[in-house]
């Protein structure tokens, strides 16, 4: 009678460490399931893909900011020399490069800002050595300058803008998608102000060449739509600032294709020379070393992100060790059973 009290006892204790073992393994797999879960919609968040609705919201905001650069810099040209409108408007990379650390959380770095400053100082020796050798007849006023300036802030403007709302690598999969929204916009908000200017006699049609509607038809399709569209893909994949201080390349390239064609002025005056081959070493120089900047800076987010990684690999060994303890407190829970049950039945036989 003893032994057989003994024994329930034994079953009672066992009973009650197994299910304290089985709470203590629920409890643990239902932590890690809410971990996982939460991992996966981190995951999510960052990486889905951006819908319809997103790349509408991000062409509304763009819309103004575009219209505004792209008008402002035409307009200056009316009221300053190209000279200074070429050289102001290489002022854009820096104000990009404000707007992205503010925005867009980009690193400070004396290299970058040694680059654009390079860049900058590049395009003003190119630009001057073609006004030393062929003299502009637009005088250059304080309201063309300024004009200037404001459109190379809207253009900063309008690509953070861009990518901010546009975030992720998978943003450049919805490049077209973007500026299809962005044209339709210009169109439905733009077209009532034409038609209310053509009707009131503010602007006049009829004294436009009809060869001039060809050559607006290839300047939207060459210098708009594909150059804005190669660019904008630039910008999600390099950033504003890289892709912005790449633009300052067109100058040595065009200076080189007027040498080409025999149309360069600046080739017959040594001091011209000087100034253009210098100008262009400067551009080169701050274009490659912002882009190593921005690798080296690349370099150190990547080594934090796999800090971020061996953590949560050390997170998976922590709660692998935790099954392998669960486990093994099963099994031995399990073998004290059976060593007490015989024990018991071996007392009760005697």
């Amino acid at each position: 009678m003893d032994a057989r009290k003994k024994k329930l006892s034994v079953d009672r204790v066992l009973h009650n460490q197994l299910q304290i073992s089985d709470a203590q393994r629920q409890s643990e797999t239902g932590r890690l399931i809410g971990c996982s879960t939460l991992s996966r919609r981190n995951t999510s968040a960052h990486g889905h893909d951006i819908s319809t609705n997103t790349v509408m919201h991000a062409a509304a905001w763009a819309m103004p900011l575009w219209f505004g650069a792209q008008y402002t810099f035409n307009t200056s040209l009316a009221y300053t020399s190209v000279t200074s409108n070429t050289i102001l408007s290489s002022t854009s990379s820096f104000f990009t490069f404000l707007l992205s650390m503010l925005l867009l959380g980009e690193s400070y770095s004396s290299s970058k800002l040694l680059a654009i400053a390079a860049c900058i100082a590049g395009t003003a020796f190119v630009t001057l050595s073609d006004t030393e050798s062929s003299p502009s007849s637009t005088e250059t006023s304080l309201l063309g300058d300024g004009l200037t300036v404001l459109s190379t802030c809207l253009y900063a403007c309008y690509t953070v803008v861009m990518r901010l709302k546009l975030p992720g690598e998978e943003a450049e999969a919805n490049v077209g998608l973007f500026f299809g929204y962005l044209g339709l916009f210009n169109t439905v908000l733009m077209a009532p102000v034409v038609v209310i200017l053509l009707s009131t006699g503010v602007f006049s049609l009829s004294s436009v060449p009809k060869q001039a509607y060809l050559i607006i038809l290839l300047e939207g399709l060459l210098d708009y739509v594909l150059s804005d569209y190669l660019w904008a893909r630039a910008v999600i994949i390099l950033g504003p600032t890289v892709a912005s201080l790449g633009l300052s390349a067109q100058i040595p390239m065009a200076a080189a294709a007027d040498l080409a064609l025999g149309r360069a002025q600046w080739i017959h005056s040594v001091q011209t020379v000087l100034m253009t081959l210098g100008g262009t070493m400067l551009i080169m120089l701050g274009f490659f070393g912002i882009n190593l900047a921005a690798s080296a800076t690349s370099t150190v987010s990547l080594e934090g992100a796999s800090g971020t990684g061996g953590s949560a690999h050390m997170v998976k060994r922590k709660n692998s060790d935790v099954y392998e303890q669960q486990a093994l407190l099963s099994t031995n829970v399990a073998e004290r059973v059976t060593n007490e049950r015989g024990f018991a039945q071996t007392e009760e036989n005697f």
